[in-house]
């Protein structure tokens, strides 16, 4: 959908410096949203994503996003 999420405005400075600013903050939120979407499905989320399954997982570490499969039972 088109569901509204917000993000804090990042500091100013250059432009490409708040393009990324921004990017770190809205990657995990985009994240959790495609493993929701997918039910917690990684194969699934990555293929919505059009990343390999290797490159999600590393983008989930980078954002600090947990794995499905790791944490408490």
């Amino acid at each position: 959908g088109g569901e509204a999420f917000f993000l804090p405005a990042p500091p100013r400075g250059p432009l490409e410096a708040m393009e990324q600013a921004l990017l770190i903050t809205a990657r995990p939120h985009l994240l959790r949203r495609a493993l929701q979407d997918a039910g917690g499905d990684l194969p699934k989320a990555a293929d919505s994503l059009g990343l390999t399954l290797r490159v999600l997982a590393q983008r989930l570490r980078d954002a600090g996003v947990p794995l499905e499969d790791e944490g408490t039972p």
